[in-house]
């Protein structure tokens, strides 16, 4: 009885969204992004990534934040760890810093300097490399690749929120943000930006 039920409510649903399902499916074949209203985050719109690393680094550099959205095994891990080897090779001349948020735990430090928080987790080997760093810091040219947020304790959220913060509003640098959808709200309001989901 409940198999037959489901089955007819897929065929009703199915009959009655006929058109929006035709338009997608379309854009899908174009390979086109895509705005769709998710019913079970607060009306949050989101919009797809193809596993193009081009866009998606695209959208990175155009809105200094891209949050990545998606449940666990959907591949935002696997993702973030292929780009930092393809922003290395685009962008030569920044330093691509790759961050797993449940294990750098010396960024939950209350009242850090913020640069001085970074070097500290970035494990930099001279005086040398800590120039580069902060002057890429400085000017722009630090890729911030901020992975698993969902994954720190609720205790330091608040901590980690404000680093994205200082660094959004202070320089140029650009971030990616990876959770999974029980945060990405927080996120969006907090940045007023776009959710990404990657397209499986």
């Amino acid at each position: 009885t409940m198999n037959t039920s489901f089955e007819e409510f897929i065929k009703n649903f199915i009959k009655q969204n006929f058109d929006d399902l035709t338009q997608i499916l379309q854009k899908v074949k174009e390979n086109a992004s895509l705005k769709l209203w998710s019913p079970n985050l607060n009306h949050e719109d989101f919009h797809f990534l193809y596993r193009n690393f081009d866009q998606i680094i695209e959208v990175a550099v155009n809105e200094k934040i891209l949050l990545l959205s998606s449940e666990a095994g959907a591949g935002k891990t696997s993702t973030f760890e292929h780009l930092v080897g393809d922003l290395k090779v685009k962008y030569p001349s920044r330093w691509v810093f790759y961050i797993d948020l449940s294990t750098h735990v010396k960024l939950y430090k209350i009242n850090g300097n913020v640069l001085d928080l970074l070097k500290d987790t970035s494990k930099l080997n001279n005086d040398f490399e800590v120039r580069i760093f902060e002057e890429c810091f400085k000017s722009g040219n630090l890729v911030l690749i901020w992975n698993g947020f969902d994954e720190i304790s609720p205790t330091y959220n608040e901590i980690i929120v404000n680093i994205f913060k200082f660094i959004h509003k202070t320089t140029s640098n650009i971030q990616f943000i990876s959770t999974r959808p029980l945060y990405s709200e927080q996120l969006r309001k907090e940045f007023k930006i776009r959710t990404w989901q990657l397209v499986p």
